[in-house]
């Protein structure tokens, strides 16, 4: 059963272009396409590589080279490459409470990348 969406201003503020591939979020249901679902979890998966391959050298805790690696990716992302390419607006224009949201979940994925990375790293290295 099909259900009014509210006018929020909360949502996702994509650009005309990006209107046909972005993820439109509301308070309680997450619309998503195929083609982006698949490049989000993509570029996640590339990203945790990217992590894995690079992060061995720094002489951080876990945990802190986790929560850098999060954070370096929502600024290089929402603040840098998705609005310079038109496909997201910039993070500053979205509300303080979705920007945080956003962070908070950049950080928690940081966090769990390190520590899955660290520890595949023990075992097999």
């Amino acid at each position: 059963m099909a259900r009014d969406m509210p006018k929020d201003q909360d949502k996702a503020q994509p650009t005309p272009f990006a209107n046909a591939i972005c993820v439109c979020f509301t308070a309680h249901i997450l619309y998503c396409t195929v083609a982006a679902c698949v490049s989000h979890f993509g570029y996640g998966t590339l990203g945790g590589i990217g992590y894995a391959c690079t992060s061995h050298g720094v002489k951080l805790p876990t945990g802190v080279r986790g929560l850098i690696f999060g954070f370096g990716l929502f600024a290089i992302s929402y603040l840098g490459w998705l609005p310079s390419l038109g496909i997201l607006r910039p993070a500053t224009t979205y509300s303080v409470n979705r920007s945080l949201g956003l962070l908070a979940a950049h950080l928690v994925y940081g966090y769990v990348t390190a520590s899955v990375a660290d520890r595949v790293a023990r075992r097999f290295i």
